[in-house]
């Protein structure tokens, strides 16, 4: 005999029932939820801002004497969000601001911005084969943007694809995965 409980459920299998249903599943509806549990009323375009403004002030610190300049924008953003954001949220964050809706990757398709960050840190593959930008000035900044907020102190490969991951499953939390 089947429950009351039992029949409250709907098992998302991943055929796109879940979306034919008008259930707001997919990676879209996922971010935009996200973005707003971060940045309430302030808007995307403004955490945006923040988070090149502390990146290019620092710029300069920073190519002298690298150092892990993530922390500064992370500082400053958890004075200004609702939520507490981790590297993989600025990551998509610069994403969505500077990949094209077209192309070879749309900065909704979560696997693929992942495959191609990681790319372009660990085997300094170019940007511009994994995805389509908006601008060159946007592939530009991207590419400077994602190296920069991944400098690891210790500067190997293991030690950065570490704490990439480590980054990752903070991410997947908020994921539900």
């Amino acid at each position: 005999m089947i429950g009351d409980d039992e029949l409250n459920r709907l098992l998302i299998i991943g055929n796109g029932f879940d979306l034919a249903c008008n259930l707001e599943s997919s990676y879209d509806s996922f971010f935009n939820y996200r973005f707003h549990q971060l940045f309430g009323e302030k808007g995307f375009n403004h955490v945006y801002d923040k988070i090149t403004s502390v990146l290019e002030s620092e710029s300069s610190i920073f190519q002298e004497r690298p150092f892990p300049i993530r922390n500064s924008v992370i500082q400053e953003l958890k004075s200004d969000l609702l939520g507490d954001p981790n590297l993989w949220d600025i990551f998509f964050i610069l994403a969505k601001k500077n990949l094209s809706n077209g192309g070879g990757s749309k900065w909704s398709d979560v696997e693929s911005t992942i495959f191609g960050i990681i790319s372009i840190v660990l085997v300094n593959d170019r940007a511009n084969t994994l995805f389509s930008f908006k601008s060159k000035i946007s592939e530009s900044n991207f590419i400077k943007y994602i190296k920069w907020l991944s400098y690891y102190s210790d500067g190997t490969k293991e030690k950065v694809a570490q704490f990439l991951l480590n980054e990752l499953k903070k991410f997947e939390e908020v994921l539900g995965v």
